[in-house]
């Protein structure tokens, strides 16, 4: 890097120079660093410091002012109403803890001692004590959803009053049985309505959908340093279409996440977690799924790593299930609101031995600015697929600004861009494909998650150019509302996608896919009630020989006990 850095053809002696200016430079950083996370001093020697100071005050003579006749000041006792024990009472057993990691849901942690939560791992948190109640550490994927009040991190970065609603997270322990055992519970049901999927007139394609789940978590942790955690769903969904195809019902159980969570393991400011856990990272763009997986974090001074090997042992369903995965991530922990991440993600298809793609990548995640958010990713796939060499690449970025005006409206711009393949005949694809694990859903500047590249169209970022404009509003404390606009085109003219929600094939001759209007609206009718509606409408383009619009709707409602 020092040659990189160097104008011009140094000769030896310039050179030896600048590399030993480079290397002392770089020790004395190391000092500083080392001397900026050293303890603070001893008892010993504050009481040393004090008894100093306090013995060259006495030295000082002092000469007596002359007196002053003053009246005397009465000054009034204020008596401060203590809480009562009742109100004390009200306050939830469950608190959380700040990051540790680099992943976004909490992973809980159950201790029947006494835990003092000012420093976990060697890094400062936020002085809680919890005393023996359940607390959580949060990471940056997997593991059980304890709300806090306080709610997330608003554009202005302060804390705001509104809740994310996620359909996908796990239920609150609000039921704490002991120190070391909580409950949760969650139902959700949804309505579905999706017409003209195939982008023709035709009744047959229209199909109706009622599906309901209830989530049922627990978690243990008799021991200090190890934690329990349990999450079952059980599933009924129902189609009704209109065309010849007859209803269907489907009832599924599922474990959706079992793991345990060692702490200070195999040493400290590491943690272990070994068992189903779910892989999530802030907006879905890498990978949103539940996998059995061992996974080890690792706090570091300047950087959180989290290195993790997963499949699917306990229900596999196909071939793309039994795909082993292995994951390298690490996040900056030098700012608190800016994140910068880089990535590598290795699928081994060990089964079929022909797939074998090799993500990096790099993510920024920004809130410096007053009122304003960013953020950009950036990644490429390499690899093979079959007797093809893989060679593509992706980005996505985008900003909101939140206006200071009645409403607390906001704005959204985005852009994303998956490359494609204008020779296809070669042995060579160029065409960026995501990990297979994605689920693109995230939020702008409301509450409520959904797919921001499309209700309707939803594609995978390939071979794909994605424009986006968003107009959202609070009128409520938790109420959001936003309307999202899509343009979609083509890279390369092609007469096929990798995967997309619609049930028809381009013609390969325009490269204009078409226009999309989603309307995103969700609101807590009560503090554990809360209802979603999520609406789309998508107009085919050029490149589409039908042109019908296909339409879809999504009421969910959303009960937390």
């Amino acid at each position: 890097m020092a040659w990189m850095l160097w104008d011009g053809k140094p000769t030896i002696p310039e050179r030896s120079r600048f590399l030993g200016y480079t290397t002392c430079l770089c020790v004395i950083l190391f000092a500083a660093s080392l001397t900026f996370a050293a303890d603070p001093p001893s008892e010993s020697t504050e009481e040393k410091i004090s008894d100093t100071t306090t013995q060259r005050k006495k030295n000082v003579i002092k000469t007596p002012a002359a007196p002053k006749h003053r009246k005397k000041r009465v000054v009034k006792k204020r008596f401060v109403k203590k809480p009562s024990v009742s109100t004390q009472r009200k306050k939830s057993d469950v608190e959380v803890v700040p990051p540790l990691t680099n992943r976004q849901e909490p992973a809980v942690m159950v201790s029947s001692e006494p835990t003092d939560h000012k420093k976990i791992n060697g890094r400062s948190l936020n002085g809680r004590s919890t005393n023996g109640r359940v607390s959580t550490g949060r990471s940056h994927r997997a593991s059980p959803v304890i709300q806090s009040q306080e709610g997330e991190e608003s554009l202005s970065g302060t804390k705001s009053a509104q809740s994310v609603i996620d359909l996908d997270d796990s239920p609150p322990l609000n039921l704490v049985v002991t120190p070391w055992l909580a409950f949760g519970a969650k139902l959700s049901a949804s309505l579905e309505r999706f017409e003209d999927r195939d982008l023709r007139h035709r009744k047959q394609d229209d199909v109706t959908g009622l599906k309901s789940h209830i989530d049922i978590a627990a978690s243990a942790g008799p021991y200090r340093d190890v934690s329990l955690f349990w999450e079952t769903r059980l599933q009924n969904r129902s189609l009704f279409p209109e065309g010849p195809d007859k209803t269907k019902n489907e009832h599924e159980t599922k474990i959706r996440k079992a793991y345990l969570l060692f702490k200070d393991f195999p040493s400290p400011f590491t943690y272990l977690q070994v068992g189903r856990q779910r892989f999530k990272d802030g907006r879905e763009w890498l990978y949103d799924k539940n996998l059995d997986a061992i996974a080890l974090f690792v706090n570091g001074v300047f950087m959180d790593m989290e290195l993790s090997v997963s499949t699917n042992l306990i229900d596999p369903k196909g071939p793309d299930d039994e795909i082993i995965n292995y994951i390298l991530y690490a996040t900056d922990n030098s700012s608190l609101k800016d994140k910068i991440a880089f990535y590598g993600i290795v699928r081994h298809d060990g089964a079929r031995g022909q797939l074998d793609p090799l993500f990096l990548g790099a993510s920024w995640r920004g809130r410096s600015l007053k009122r304003q958010k960013f953020w950009f990713d950036a990644a490429s796939v390499f690899g093979h697929d079959g007797p093809k060499k893989l060679m593509g690449y992706g980005v996505d970025m985008g900003w909101t600004s939140r206006l200071n005006l009645p409403g607390r409206p906001s704005l959204t711009l985005g852009y994303a861009l998956g490359s494609g393949d204008k020779n296809r005949r070669d042995d060579l694809d160029r065409n960026f494909r995501q990990t297979g694990l994605h689920d693109n859903t995230g939020k702008f500047s409301g509450r409520t998650k959904f797919q921001y590249y499309g209700q309707v169209f939803n594609p995978e970022l390939s071979n794909m150019i994605v424009w986006t404009g968003a107009w959202g509003i609070l009128p409520q404390k938790e109420t959001a509302i936003d309307l999202v606009y899509h343009y979609y085109t083509q890279v390369y003219r092609a007469n096929k996608f990798r995967d997309v929600q619609i049930n028809e094939k381009p013609s390969g001759k325009e490269r204009e896919l078409g226009h999309e209007v989603d309307l995103i609206a969700g609101t807590g009718i009560t503090p554990n009630v809360e209802v979603t509606l999520r609406t789309g409408l998508f107009m085919p383009g050029r490149a589409f020989l039908r042109k019908s619009n296909a339409f879809l709707a999504e009421l969910v409602v959303q009960v937390q006990f």
